[in-house]
Order: structure tokens, then C-alpha cells, then sequence
């Protein structure tokens, strides 16, 4: 019987400590990280995903937040957005080596190919959006392209040695 009670005043005190208030919310949130899901979403997309890397505490996040929303609606279909709670998860905001937020980082094809820290204008963002969606994808197979190139370095070192 004592060792049921203690394994209930265990687990109290565990589920207890493992969930925080939200700032200004009465909403908690599960504080373990789930980077793994986070970068798996990122990887397995098709479209761009812009991440947005922010904290409830950031008062610049929570100023960038409204314009990171209507973007998201505007070019929906075209770019994934993914908010990223930074305290939540850590490994993913230390992967992508986020020092300070909000930070935004346009994503295709498993590759970063633009970053916008800080708080910007609206259209920075949005010609961000623009020049992410309008490149060709990167070809997901360029083994044969490697192929070629080792053929003609090779063929262009022989012509060398010949003269």
C-alpha cells in the first residue's frame, strides 16, 4: 500500500512538473521536446515552409505574429508555416543555431535558403515568400549529373596528358 502511494505522489509530481502555464494563457503546454516531429514536418514537405522560430515571452515575436498569420493565409497551398516555440524546442532551435528571435528561416527541397532575423518590415517577408516560391526545386537525384562531371574532368585530364 505505501508503495502505491508513493508511486501516485511520483507520478503527481512528475505530470506537475512536466507542464508550465503559457504567458497570459490558461492553456499548458507539454514541455517536452518534440523537435523530432518538428524536423520531420520540415523534411517530408513538399512546398517551402517559412519556420518561425519565437517565444510568448518575445515582444517582438508577439508583434510579428499577426503578419506571419495573414502570410500564411495569403500564400497557403504554396508555403507551409511552422511556429517553433524555442523554450518547447530546444533541439531544433539550436540545430538551426537560433541566438536570438524572432528568426525566420525559408526552407525547400531539405535546404535553408533564406534567414530573416529579427522583427522586419512586412514586404521583406513577403519578397522573402516570393523569391522562395518562384525557384525550380533542387533535382532530388543528382547522381547522374556527378557521373558526368567525374567523365569529363576525367576525359578533359587525359586530353591534358596527351599533349
Amino acid at each position: 500500500m505505501k508503495k502505491i502511494i508513493v508511486t501516485l505522489i511520483l507520478l503527481y509530481f512528475k505530470i506537475s512538473f512536466a507542464q508550465f502555464p503559457y504567458m497570459g494563457s490558461q492553456q499548458a503546454i507539454n514541455a517536452f521536446d518534440s523537435s523530432d516531429i518538428m524536423a520531420d514536418i520540415i523534411i517530408k514537405s513538399k512546398i517551402p515552409v517559412l519556420v518561425d522560430f519565437w517565444a510568448s515571452w518575445c515582444g517582438p515575436c508577439r508583434i510579428l505574429s499577426p503578419t506571419i498569420e495573414e502570410l500564411s493565409k495569403k500564400y497557403a497551398g504554396k508555403i507551409k508555416v511552422l511556429k517553433i516555440n524555442v523554450d518547447v524546442h530546444r533541439r531544433i532551435a539550436a540545430y538551426f543555431r537560433v541566438s536570438a528571435i524572432p528568426a525566420i528561416f525559408l526552407v525547400k527541397d531539405k535546404t535553408v535558403v533564406n534567414y530573416l532575423p529579427g522583427l522586419q518590415p512586412k514586404d521583406e517577408y513577403e519578397k522573402a515568400i516570393k523569391a522562395v516560391i518562384s525557384q525550380k526545386s533542387i533535382p532530388a537525384d543528382t547522381s547522374q549529373k556527378k557521373k558526368t562531371d567525374n567523365i569529363t574532368s576525367k576525359k578533359s585530364s587525359e586530353t591534358q596528358q596527351n599533349k
